[in-house]
């Protein structure tokens, strides 16, 4: 996370100092444990501390046997933490505003098995998409690698997949995503 920002500085414009902000040197943490539906520990998770209003963010791992983390220090401010893992439905915390010093453990952050979605023989070119839209509203859109579209890890249900833009004919289908399964489209 950045200590200092400098703006609109020049090659031409002579010694540049940058002095951190003391305001932004960190000395919080985050804290919590991910599982599965069952309780169990999910192994080798991403965890992916989220300061409000910067830009990146660093990619921490919980323990593989306990699926705890502490992660940090940190500059304060609002914190939210993205978590991921393989065959799992992505999730992430509420956000909780915290002061230099503080401490915040979220608890069982729970994961939910997934599925994924491979459009195959869509070509990729200017305009052209895929996109699936859950039974709940929320969207992803789709990637591409040379002729085929990839989603990332879609929670189980039904919902649909539309696809096409530019010079392909846009169509819709409805879609079941299956927990652990790769649906082919």
């Amino acid at each position: 996370f950045p200590r200092a920002v400098a703006e609109n500085v020049l090659a031409r414009s002579g010694e540049l100092v940058i002095r951190p902000d003391p305001a932004r040197t960190g000395r919080i943490r985050l804290s919590g444990r991910v599982v599965d539906v069952r309780g169990e520990p999910v192994t080798s998770a991403r965890i992916v501390p989220t300061l409000l209003g910067t830009p990146g963010s660093p990619i921490e791992e919980c323990d593989g046997q306990t699926g705890r983390f502490e992660v940090g220090p940190y500059s304060p401010g609002t914190w939210s933490v993205l978590v991921q893992a393989t065959g799992y439905v992505q999730a992430r915390t509420p956000s909780v505003e915290l002061a230099n010093g503080d401490a915040h453990e979220f608890g069982d952050i729970v994961l939910h098995r997934g599925g994924r979605l491979a459009v195959l023989g869509l070509s990729k070119g200017p305009g052209v998409g895929a996109r699936f839209t859950e039974g709940t509203g929320k969207e992803h859109e789709l990637y591409a690698i040379e002729n085929r579209w990839f989603s990332d890890w879609l929670a189980e249900g039904r919902g649909w997949l539309v696809t096409g833009g530019g010079e392909v004919a846009l169509t819709a289908r409805r879609v079941d995503v299956l927990a652990g399964e790769t649906q082919e489209v």
